[in-house]
């Protein structure tokens, strides 16, 4: 770590843009989990509804404002996780159960969306970087 941090190529304005880039969606999924867990229920549907979102916002941003794109991604999620939080509490099935059925139907359905829409390059963990 000190190498890295004494490198001419570390303390650049691209590699603070590609840090932030690629740990700012894993710190904010952390953060939810971290009151998930807090409040003693698990949540394995985070990655997938993340990817759900994510295939939504590119599937918008050819045609629709990036506030448009990124408002339906937050929708797909809020709709998940209101989907996940409404069977666990009012049908009593263990949160569990319920996100995993949400892993698979989120993973799924992202999947089958990047693949129908020509996003097969996100599909198959495309890049993202800041370049």
């Amino acid at each position: 770590i000190l190498i890295q941090a004494n490198a001419p190529s570390f303390a650049t304005a691209l590699n603070l843009r590609n840090v932030v880039t690629r740990h700012v969606p894993l710190a904010l999924i952390a953060i939810g989990q971290t009151m998930v867990i807090i409040s003693g229920q698990i949540d394995l549907s985070v990655g997938s509804v993340m990817a759900l979102s994510a295939v939504t916002a590119a599937l918008l941003l050819p045609t629709q404002s990036v506030a448009v794109a990124v408002g339906a991604a937050l929708a797909v999620g809020a709709a998940c996780g209101m989907v996940s939080g409404l069977v666990t509490t009012r049908a009593k099935v263990p949160s569990f159960v319920v996100t995993l059925a949400m892993m698979g139907l989120a993973r799924g359905l992202a999947l089958a969306v990047a693949g129908l829409a020509g996003l097969g390059w996100l599909r198959r963990g495309g890049p993202l970087t800041a370049d």
